[in-house]
């Protein structure tokens, strides 16, 4: 069920003390199904928590 399969992973480190920081790029109209996937079962009974941000990059080049 993770990462959907729209999700391309970039990075995953598991951090001793911290937990698992995983780095996606996903198209913004997929970030529900990304929720949904940590939520239906990435995890279980860990927290954990989602921090959405943009790639800008493509935006800057064309200018």
């Amino acid at each position: 069920m993770f990462p959907p399969k729209s999700a391309r992973v970039i990075s995953w480190y598991v951090m001793m003390g911290i937990g698992q920081v995983v780095t996606l790029k996903i198209p913004g109209g997929e970030l529900r199904t990304l929720n949904l996937a940590i939520e239906r079962g990435a995890w279980g009974a860990f927290n954990t928590e989602f921090y959405p941000t943009y790639d800008l990059w493509p935006v800057i080049k064309a200018r």
